[in-house]
């Protein structure tokens, strides 16, 4: 629960892209009988931005585009837009293991070696002494 609110800030692009192909989908039609077809992240760039997707195609090096930038476009705009998400979890879990940042002192490596007991402490007691009684002072 402690990254909940980063999570759900994360996946709001998510969310919203959900949301836009859910509206897509079934928001005229009310066809619940056809499957539902998530869009691409390049139909919505040529849909919404034709001249901004024309300019950055005649920029950007034909090699770079076919081999960085069209997979990224051929793929689900919801798992596109989870990226965030992605990349948050490796680094919190490693920070995590290694006790760095916000867990600075409970990380799980650093949990290894050390005893739970305290130093003094000890489970071993001679049963057969008399115990003091403990003095309580109210004010």
């Amino acid at each position: 629960m402690r990254f909940f609110a980063l999570f759900f800030m994360l996946s709001i692009p998510a969310l919203a892209a959900l949301a836009f192909d859910l509206w897509l989908a079934y928001g005229e039609s009310m066809d619940f009988n056809k499957p539902m077809e998530f869009t691409s992240v390049g139909w919505l760039w040529l849909r919404y931005a034709e001249d901004n997707y024309n300019l950055m195609r005649q920029t950007i090096d034909p090699a770079t585009w076919s081999g960085v930038i069209s997979p990224i476009l051929s793929q689900k705009t919801v798992l596109v837009a989870l990226f965030p998400v992605y990349l948050a979890i490796p680094i919190l879990l490693i920070m995590k293991i290694f006790g760095w940042g916000s867990f600075e002192g409970n990380g799980w490596l650093s949990k290894l070696g050390r005893s739970k007991k305290k130093a003094g402490f000890s489970y071993q007691t001679n049963l057969d002494t008399p115990r003091k009684k403990m003095k309580y002072n109210r004010r």
